[in-house]
């Protein structure tokens, strides 16, 4: 759970894909959304018509696996997969110091499905899709993205958001205003999330929509 992320931001997606293969029987949210980005690494570097259409389907498979597991961590995934995160640095920080108390014990990870879980993950992947725009680039503060994962913010957001809607609308369900939490998440942690949940949701259309204006440009571009 600590190397496949690591494998994934070198781009060492034959070995993040082999480990992945070694311990297919762990279904943990972190080891999910690693096969996730895996498959929409390998989708960005498909080659011919039969070869994206496959590599899609995977990668629609893994995002529906990782949201079955933990709907909050899609959410999170997206929404901090440029950089920036709606959760306090101090609950981030809290949990971090946990993790690392319990690798000690064989432990680690919290609880699978849970807050807690799902805010590590956020942390863990932050900034997968690339760090800045245009002002962080000329300031030269801008990160690149992990080897495959340009326009993963993107696909996340639009991909989370089409799970909800208005109520009746679409086959969709209203957005959640309460988290999921699972047994051993603190009330605080639970807390922190529910208060930014509005917020991240806000984030995901954001991304959606600055995409569309930037294809909406090139489109004029080339006209």
């Amino acid at each position: 759970r600590v190397l496949a992320p690591l494998l994934l931001s070198f781009g060492e997606h034959e070995a993040a894909a082999a480990l992945l293969a070694q311990y297919s029987n762990d279904t943990s949210a972190v080891m999910l959304c690693c096969g996730l980005l895996l498959s929409l690494a390998e989708h960005a570097e498909a080659e011919g018509e039969e070869e994206e259409e496959e590599s899609q389907a995977r990668a629609y498979s893994a995002f529906e696996r990782l949201f079955a597991c933990n709907w909050q961590a899609c959410a999170l995934l997206a929404a901090t997969a440029r950089g920036e995160s709606p959760i306090p640095e101090q609950t981030v920080s809290e949990l971090r110091e946990a993790r690392i108390a319990k690798l000690a014990s064989a432990g680690g990870w919290p609880e699978v499905g849970g807050v807690s879980e799902a805010i590590l993950l956020s942390e863990v992947f932050s900034g997968c899709a690339g760090v800045g725009g245009e002002e962080e680039e000329a300031e030269g503060t801008c990160e690149d993205a992990w080897p495959g994962l340009e326009g993963a913010a993107v696909w996340l957001s639009a991909m989370t958001l089409g799970k909800y809607g208005e109520a009746g609308e679409g086959g969709g369900c209203a957005r959640p205003a309460r988290a999921s939490a699972a047994r051993g998440d603190e009330k605080r942690h639970v807390r922190v999330l529910e208060a930014v949940l509005g917020e991240v949701f806000e984030e995901l259309e954001m991304i959606v929509v600055e995409a569309a204006g930037e294809d909406d440009e090139e489109e004029g571009e080339e006209e």
